[in-house]
């Protein structure tokens, strides 16, 4: 530990794993140091207004400005069409809990689909869909600026509900059906995705998955300590 560095590093660690339930739910991996390359090598990212090199949880980490810093992944990780679940993980390090700051999110698609994660006031963790609408986790979460946070959310697309932790513990699950259906757009991180691209994280994010599954709480056990 250097500060609120976490250096993890070498071949076959847990965290250059691409795939690390071994069972090709891993769809893509952004380990963000120096760039914004797919470590699955699929969907490589295209980093915009970024400022790299800063300290990350794994490593170095990506440094969004709040205003028109963002990193677009093609194909939106291959996730569309109703009942589909998936998963994100991503640590995260915010500058700033003003308004609405997007975590992660798929745009655009047909219909003005989407399906946001973002922080919201008053420390809320909430989903947005132009689609469903706006819904937040029933569990308010206490954060603080300047310090690195472990955030999963992942869409049981069977049961159309979506649950959520904050460093391993579960702050609920919400009911919510974005039907990410129709023509597929790019993911994107640290914004809404196309045409909108707005609601901009301030801060840092770091070690960033997308799965092709419903995760569990034995899934977000690991991922919260692969690093640790």
């Amino acid at each position: 530990m250097r500060g609120n560095q976490l250096l993890v590093s070498g071949g076959g660690s847990p965290t250059e794993t691409c795939d690390i339930f071994g069972d090709s739910s891993g769809l893509a991996l952004y380990q963000l140091n120096g760039d914004a390359n797919d470590t699955c090598g699929v969907y490589n990212g295209t980093a915009t207004n970024i400022s790299w090199g800063g300290s990350g949880i794994v490593e170095t980490a990506a440094s969004f400005n709040g205003t028109s810093s963002f990193i677009q992944a093609s194909n939106g990780w291959g996730i569309l069409g109703s009942s589909v679940s998936f998963g994100f993980s991503v640590w995260i390090n915010s500058s700033s809990f003003s308004g609405q700051r997007t975590v992660i999110s798929l745009g655009g698609m047909t219909g003005g689909r989407h399906y946001r994660v973002f922080l919201g006031s008053s420390n809320s963790l909430g989903l947005d869909s132009l689609n469903a609408g706006i819904f937040y986790f029933p569990s308010m979460v206490t954060l603080s600026t300047g310090t690195w946070y472990h955030l999963v959310v992942t869409q049981d697309g069977v049961a159309n509900t979506a649950y959520a932790w904050i460093n391993g513990s579960s702050v609920g699950s919400v009911g919510f059906n974005p039907n990410p259906g129709g023509s597929l757009y790019n993911g994107a991180i640290g914004t809404r995705n196309y045409p909108y691209e707005d609601y901009w994280w301030s801060g840092s994010i770091d070690q960033v998955r997308v799965f092709n599954r419903l995760l569990t709480q034995s899934d977000v056990t690991t991922l919260y300590e692969e690093v640790l």
